[in-house]
C-alpha cells in the first residue's frame, strides 16, 4: 500500500472558512541576523486540513487525543482545486 500524505501547508495568504481568521505568521527572528530563528503565528483552529474532534459538536464529547491515528489512514479522493478563483460553498443545514 502506498501512503500520501495530503495535508496542506500552512501559509499566509491560504483559503479559510469564511468567517475564521485569516493566517498570520510572521518571521520575528533569524539565524543570520539575530543568532536564532522564530516565528509567530496566528489562526483559527479549523485552518488547513484538520480533523474535528467529537467535542466540537457534542457537549460532552472528546478531544482529538481520543482518536486513534489509524482511524485517520484510509483511502480517499483528492480533488486539486488551488486553481479556482472563488469557490461558493453552500450553507451546512
Amino acid at each position: 500500500m502506498k501512503i500520501y500524505d495530503v495535508t496542506l501547508p500552512i501559509k499566509n495568504g491560504m483559503l479559510v472558512w469564511r468567517g475564521d481568521p485569516a493566517v498570520s505568521i510572521e518571521v520575528k527572528a533569524t539565524v543570520k541576523k539575530d543568532g536564532w530563528g522564530e516565528s509567530w503565528f496566528s489562526f483559527g483552529s479549523h485552518t488547513g486540513t484538520h480533523v474535528d474532534a467529537p467535542k466540537h459538536f457534542l457537549e460532552n464529547g472528546s478531544g482529538i487525543d481520543s482518536i486513534n491515528p489509524e482511524k485517520l489512514i484510509g483511502e480517499c479522493i483528492v480533488l486539486d482545486l488551488t486553481r479556482l478563483n472563488h469557490l461558493e460553498i453552500a450553507p451546512m443545514i
